[in-house]
């Protein structure tokens, strides 16, 4: 037993390590998950905090969360579908390593690249262009670590329903610009319309903003880590081990159940 244990441990490890370094090796994961969200962040920081000098009060939560959403939807979910396509998850399976394992490594590896980006942000927004420190650093780092989750919660249920890169990014996008222009991250979402505002609401963006920055954070931390955990066990439960997808088209439409935190939330009046 302990002989098994310790060969499926060092099968994770070497997964986690290949994930950690393929989000530098590759070219198309090192620029989403650094040099895109570090480039649009001196871009904002320099023409946003000189032309709107309330930005620098949510710099560092706004930033962070573009980086987040970067490598959580737009990175993470491409670079498993690639590696189902190719017949990975299937040799994963002879060597067994479970489906937790292989949900689990990336979500890491993603984490990983997240902090660095996130720390860089911190260090050159507060010290070169002036963005507001937080009030509260442990509850701020508390709101980051549920934000993070629920990302990559949201990027495991697309990249492991979605049947080919192509729908993922599609779906990708579908909630990474709604997330960007509704969430909060370049004005504060109570100047939208009543309409618009509910719409935000059902995004994981919104609730990190909030969690980051609101005296509300505990229902938006609640929100967030039950929106992780979603995504974790619909994940988990629709996983596939072949490189084409044998599920009916109807199941992907369970991923929406990680947007319910959010959605109940909305419908009994605590958003």
């Amino acid at each position: 037993m302990y002989a098994v244990r310790r060969k499926k441990m060092k099968a994770f490890s070497h997964y986690f390590l290949y994930e950690l370094k393929a989000g530098v090796r590759d070219r198309s994961q090192l620029f989403m998950n650094w040099l895109f969200p570090l480039l649009v962040f001196v871009m904002m920081a320099t023409v946003m905090g000189g032309i709107n000098p309330a930005f620098k009060a949510q710099m560092l939560p706004a930033m962070m969360l573009f980086g987040m959403m970067s490598t959580g939807l737009l990175s993470l979910p491409a670079a498993w579908i690639n590696l189902r396509e190719a017949g990975v998850f299937r040799s994963y399976r002879i060597n067994r390593v479970s489906a937790l394992a292989i949900l689990a490594a990336p979500v890491l590896a993603s984490l990983v690249h997240m902090a660095g980006v996130s720390a860089i942000i911190a260090i050159v927004g507060i010290n070169c262009f002036g963005g507001a420190v937080p009030g509260n650093w442990l509850a701020f780092v508390a709101g980051w670590t549920a934000s993070s989750l629920a990302v990559c919660g949201l990027g495991m249920v697309i990249g492991t329903l979605l049947p080919n890169p192509r729908a993922g990014m599609l779906v990708s996008q579908l909630f990474y610009l709604p997330s960007i222009m509704l969430g909060g991250l370049m004005f504060p979402s109570s100047l939208l319309p009543p309409s618009l505002g509910r719409v935000a609401r059902l995004l994981p963006a919104h609730w990190s903003m909030e969690a980051m920055t609101s005296s509300r954070s505990p229902i938006a931390l609640t929100v967030l880590l039950l929106t992780a955990l979603a995504g974790l066990i619909v994940s988990l439960c629709l996983f596939e081990w072949h490189s084409t997808s044998v599920r009916r088209p109807v199941w992907r439409l369970a991923g929406l159940s990680v947007l319910l935190p959010a959605a109940v939330a909305v419908l009994v009046g605590i958003a």
